[in-house]
This record gives C-alpha cells, sequence and structure tokens, in this order.
C-alpha cells in the first residue's frame, strides 16, 4: 500500500470520526487535525531551528516553517555533509552552477542569496555576528579568514586555522568565546566576539571543548588526559580523568574514574557525588537540569539532585536512554507489537510520554520533532509536537 493511500484512508477515517462521532485512536493521540501534509525523503536529522527547518526533496534542499508550509522552495545542495539549518537569520547552503560546479553562498530567510559580492570555497555558520570562512585564490593555497554579519573580513581579526586533518570547523560563541585553531602554531586558543585572543594558542593542548558556565575541558597533549580551564585561561581542574568530563550544568560535571565508574565534581574539582554510577550508552553522565540528573545504578534508573540524593527509581535499564536538547529525556522500550516505543519524561522522572506508537525520535526544535510511528499496522513519519500529535505529515 503506497503511503498516497494510507494517507486517503486517514483523511477518510478522520472523516468518519467527525461526522458520526466514531472514536479513531489515531487523530487523538497522535495526528492533529489540522494536520499539514508535504512529500519529502525520510531523514532523522531534521530539526527545527528559528522557526524553519530544511527538507530534501528527492536532491535537493528547501524550506519548511512549524506549520509544513514550503517557504524556501526546493533548489538548494548540501554545505558538505550538514544538513542546512539557520542561525540568526542564515544558512549555509550550495547551488549547482551550469557548470556543475556546487558554489557555497548563505542565503537568508526567504532565500534571498547573501553576499554576491564576495565568493566562498568553503563556509561556516555564523555565531554572534561572526562566521570562519575560506577563500581560494589563483596560485595561491586556499586560506580562511573571519567575516562580519554583512560578509566583510574582521579587521585586526586574528587568522584561524584549520582543524586536524585541514578540517574547516567553527564550533560557535559559548559564553562570549570561541576556539580556534590557530594559523601559525596549529594551537588551539579562544578568540573574543571581535575576533581576537582572549586566551592565547596553547602548545600543551591535544584539543578543547567548548565553554559552558564558565569552564572549557581541555587535552592534554603528551598524556592525553583531561582537565578544565577557567575564562581567563588558568588550568583550574589539573589534567587527570583519561576519559572526557561532561560538560559542566548547574555547577557540576559528570566524570570518570580509573575503573569506569560515574561521579560528579564542581567547579573546583572536588567529588560531591560519589563513583557510583555506571555510564548511560556510551555517555560519562546525563547532565543536571532543573536541579536534576538520570543516573544508572545497580541495572537501573534514578533520578538523583545536586547533592546526589536519589530523589526517585524510574525503571530497570535494559533500554536506551538518551537527554534531548530542550532538557527532556527519551527512553526506549519494547513493546508487545515486537518494535521500540519511544517515551520521555523529564529529568525528576516525572512522565511526559509513555511509550506507545512513536518508534524513531530526533531533537526537538521549536517545539517539534520528526518522529515515526505505527499505528494500526500502518508506517507514518512526520513532524510531531510535545503532545505526540503529528502536526506535518509526509506524503511519501
Amino acid at each position: 500500500m503506497s503511503k498516497r493511500l494510507k494517507l486517503r484512508i486517514f483523511r477518510l477515517s478522520y472523516l468518519l470520526m467527525v461526522v458520526f462521532n466514531i472514536p479513531l485512536i489515531i487523530a487523538q493521540t497522535v495526528v492533529n487535525r489540522d494536520v499539514a501534509t508535504l512529500a519529502y525523503n525520510d531523514n532523522d536529522k531534521y530539526r527545527f531551528n528559528e522557526g524553519l527547518c530544511a527538507i530534501q526533496r528527492d536532491q535537493s534542499w528547501g524550506f519548511i516553517d512549524t506549520t509544513g508550509n514550503v517557504v524556501i522552495d526546493f533548489r538548494y545542495r548540501m554545505n558538505g555533509n550538514e544538513i542546512p539549518v539557520f542561525h540568526e537569520g542564515k544558512c549555509c547552503v550550495c547551488i549547482q552552477t551550469e557548470s556543475d560546479y556546487l558554489k557555497r553562498i548563505y542565503i537568508d530567510r526567504v532565500g534571498n542569496a547573501l553576499f554576491q559580492n564576495q565568493s566562498f570555497s568553503g563556509i561556516t555558520p555564523f555565531s554572534n555576528g561572526l562566521a570562519i570562512v575560506e577563500k581560494t585564490e589563483a596560485l595561491k593555497p586556499p586560506y580562511l579568514i573571519l567575516i562580519d554579519s554583512l560578509g566583510k573580513s574582521i579587521a585586526g581579526a586574528i587568522t584561524p586555522g584549520y582543524s586536524p586533518g585541514m578540517k574547516l570547523e567553527f564550533r560557535g560563541f559559548h559564553d562570549g568565546l570561541a576556539a580556534i585553531c590557530d594559523s601559525k602554531t596549529k594551537s588551539w586558543g579562544f578568540i573574543n566576539t571581535k575576533g581576537k585572543w582572549a586566551i592565547q594558542p596553547e602548545a600543551s593542548y591535544k584539543t578543547v571543548a567548548d565553554f559552558h558556565e564558565g569552564m572549557a575541558f581541555v587535552q592534554d597533549a603528551s598524556e592525553s588526559k583531561w582537565g578544565a580551564i577557567n575564562l581567563k585561561g588558568e588550568l583550574v581542574i589539573p589534567f587527570m580523568y583519561m576519559n572526557r568530563p561532561a560538560d559542566f550544568s548547574e555547577g557540576l560535571s559528570a566524570v570518570k574514574d580509573a575503573d569506569g565508574r560515574v561521579g560528579y565534581i564542581d567547579k573546583t574539582g572536588s567529588l560531591v557525588i560519589p563513583f557510583l554510577y555506571e555510564p548511560i550508552i556510551n555517555q560519562t553522565g546525563l547532565p543536571f537540569f532543573e536541579g536534576n540528573a538520570i543516573v544508572c545504578r545497580d541495572g537501573a534508573y534514578y533520578s538523583i539532585g545536586t547533592t546526589g540524593k536519589e530523589n526517585l527509581k524510574i525503571g530497570d535499564a535494559s533500554s536506551d536512554l538518551w537527554m534531548l536538547q530542550n532538557g527532556l529525556v527519551a527512553y526506549k522500550r519494547w513493546m508487545k507489537s515486537e518494535i521500540w516505543g519511544i517515551g520521555l519524561i523529564r529529568t525528576n522522572g516525572e512522565l511526559i510520554l509513555a511509550p506507545s506508537v512513536i518508534n524513531q525520535l530526533s531533537e526537538f526544535g521549536n517545539g517539534l520533532a520528526h518522529a515515526h510511528a505505527k499505528i494500526n499496522g500502518i508506517n507514518y513519519n512526520g513532524f510531531i509536537n510535545l503532545d505526540a500529535n503529528f502536526v506535518i505529515l509526509n506524503e511519501n
């Protein structure tokens, strides 16, 4: 049965429900009455940001808004392997020229090309009004520069270098600083929003993480152990962890001891919550959110507070559990229908959505997430809201 036929069956069923008041599980639980429909390629990486989401149809990419309307037509290609995402009103995409050359450009929220007097061989998303771009000129090797929101190079700014493997990378600003690999020393440092060094490149760092709550984890080049620096670049937590600690959240960071057990340290490096817990899905530990975090001990999940007190036993740890960027926690449960069902809980253990028909779930953005569901034996995919109701359905 084709997806279009399934959709027609759904619409007919919904009409019967409205006209004859016949109960219909699909419409009541997972499909909104004003559901929008359009055809696009399925992809578990789709995510809304700044009110828009890039979706693919055949080989081209366009953009929809949160109501499912196509606001930028399908005429773009991806910039590298990353799905296009808007940041600060701009998006990195490629257009195919008449000579089949993929030209990298920035577009605005209605699809207009920006900086048309500029030519870039590589581009990165904007953050705090800055982006790193690659320029290529005849008889010269490619080089990187920082540009502002008007596409102009920033006077007096540092010259960025490539990340290891000649990778063009810009992870953006966090706590007002952005990690940059220096073009001259090939060492990592941090720039401010004016494009100048706030923390000078340090040759003893193998790699660095981004700042969170005024702290950034850095890896020692000699022994590959991890420590943490503050916003002044001072080493506050010595190099002592073989595994990269989790970013600080609500003053705490999950770390592993030599036996692989998980505990939490504060910003002085003091152990606040002892090494009692097991890693969750190869993560060091889940972050704290709204005063709670979910941990795993002796084959069960628990919600704990920032003092380490176990507030609630959530359930057995036989299924996967992961943190979403909106602070909710997703988890899987094997259903009687012999398919995984995905549910949502808060970090305090409060149930938001019990596992049922949703069997695949992407990140939420602007209140929507791309999802798959199996309802009465029929597979659907599209975008759901936090009530697990489909608001945009894929016709393909």
